[in-house]
């Protein structure tokens, strides 16, 4: 759906300049609750509102949309309590710090199962998790920020708690960095070179999920696609949009579900036989 799309976008830049003009962290926190609060409410009026054309996008939407908003949400409301009772001194915010670390690692191990759905891209429970339907006997997790069954399904919150406590602890990896004087690299005065994606989005996507399926990153972690489709992005100055959809036309391609993998396989073997017949010094 394209409006959630915008309706996001506007948030991340309203965010942004909500960071970029920050004159207090308790206040830029709660004003980026408010922010968020506000989309929320602007989307669930737009579901209510127009509902879904079928269960694919109801379930994309349950599953991958809503749950950033929600993720947003829990985030801020998290730190802002951080914030709030962090002591003086940098030793005591430190240990403050460690404890919420600790709490974090808790969550992921004691919720294993849906860490493992939500990062390797599982989607054969879907229709038990992402539609909002009562036959299926599963008992809906609700979002604190909204008690209503016409807007979450079964696996909503969880996504949305995954997701809001990978942003919580980048939040507190960059405090405790800054404690200890080391400071995350940032690289705001090396000069960058802009790059611009010109191929379709299609062949990105695809791209997208074979690096997601070959595990190449962070020492062989298992990434979530979100995580990978974020990076790329940010560094290709682009908007992938409903790349879940997307890769779901992919798979079901009647020929050549690889087409792009092939195009790019093709050129560099073209590109190896060239120099072979005319090497460079």
């Amino acid at each position: 759906m394209e409006i959630v799309n915008l309706i996001w976008k506007a948030l991340r830049e309203k965010l942004d300049l909500e960071q970029s003009t920050d004159q207090g962290t308790i206040a830029c926190i709660n004003r980026s609750i408010s922010l968020t609060q506000t989309a929320l409410s602007e989307l669930k009026d737009l579901i209510l509102k127009n509902g879904f054309k079928d269960p694919f996008e109801e379930i994309n939407f349950f599953k991958n949309e809503l749950p950033r908003f929600y993720a947003l949400y829990l985030h801020f409301t998290r730190i802002h309590k951080i914030e709030t009772r962090m002591p003086p001194g940098k030793e005591n915010q430190l240990k403050i710090l460690e404890k919420e670390v600790k709490r974090l690692a808790f969550y992921f191990e004691q919720n294993a199962d849906w860490i493992l759905y939500y990062r390797s891209g599982a989607s054969h429970l879907d229709e038990h998790y992402f539609l909002r339907q009562t036959s299926n006997g599963l008992p809906t997790i609700f979002c604190p920020v909204v008690l209503d069954l016409r807007f979450t399904s079964y696996g909503t919150y969880p996504f949305s708690k995954i997701q809001s406590l990978e942003l919580t602890q980048s939040y507190i990896d960059q405090k405790i960095a800054v404690l200890r004087n080391h400071p995350m690299r940032t690289d705001t005065n090396k000069p960058k070179t802009i790059l611009r994606w010109t191929g379709s989005k299609s062949d990105l996507i695809e791209l997208l999920y074979a690096l997601h399926s070959s595990r190449l990153f962070n020492n062989d972690e298992y990434l979530d696609v979100r995580q990978i489709a974020t990076w790329l992005e940010t560094t290709l100055n682009i908007d992938l949009g409903n790349y879940y959809r997307v890769f779901q036309g992919i798979r079901i391609r009647k020929k050549n579900r690889t087409q792009f993998m092939d195009k790019l396989k093709e050129n560099l073997i073209r590109r190896m036989d060239d120099t072979d017949e005319n090497p460079r010094n």
